[in-house]
């Protein structure tokens, strides 16, 4: 029987270092695509629970935050499937009022009577959204975060959810449509419609 080969795959480093090395990245990857910075943290530490129990089967070839960052892909993804089975609420009606056939607004943003250019540098402005966001239905936010996180277009969005691109816009559409009632109720005063 020949010797064996000595193995040209390194073991992951010691998963003690992990967080340490890693945890940030991963983090950030997390709190992009989930809207809950508690649920993002535990995202993080599933990923290190699962990596931790899958440690022997790691062959090396990649690069060990690689490694740890498809584990991660993959948590986001089961998570994203369990909240899409969750029912959706109903949106609000009236879609004609703020656009025309083609999707356009029907007003245009100046004359809502704020300047948004000076309105995106006001805190409070930040506090509304991220307050009108979180009231979206899941299966709207998920997809309205992801897309205007800037990172991700809607065919990355549609292949990660398993639906078509169509789906995708017509929940990015909806997702608007219930930001502006919400904005035009909580930061124009009900008067930008």
């Amino acid at each position: 029987m020949p010797p064996e080969a000595p193995s040209t795959t390194d073991p992951p480093a010691s998963p003690e270092r992990w967080l340490d090395d890693h945890g940030d990245a991963l983090y950030r990857y997390a709190r992009s695509r989930e809207r809950d910075d508690h649920r993002a943290e535990d995202l993080v530490q599933e990923t290190l629970l699962a990596a931790w129990a899958g440690r022997d089967g790691y062959a090396g070839v990649a690069a060990e935050r690689a490694w740890l960052m498809g584990i991660l892909r993959h948590k986001v993804v089961d998570e994203i499937r369990r909240n899409q089975r969750r029912p959706t609420e109903a949106l609000p009606e009236g879609e004609d009022v703020f656009f025309d056939r083609r999707g356009r607004w029907k007003r245009r943003v100046d004359a809502w009577g704020v300047d948004p250019s000076a309105a995106m540098h006001e805190e409070d402005f930040h506090r509304v959204v991220d307050g009108c966001r979180a009231e979206l239905p899941e299966t709207l936010g998920e997809v309205f975060f992801r897309r205007y996180s800037g990172d991700e277009g809607v065919s990355e969005i549609a292949a990660s959810l398993r639906v078509t691109a169509g789906s995708v816009s017509v929940r990015l559409h909806r997702a608007r449509l219930a930001m502006r009632a919400c904005l035009a109720l909580r930061w124009l005063g009900g008067g930008g419609g």
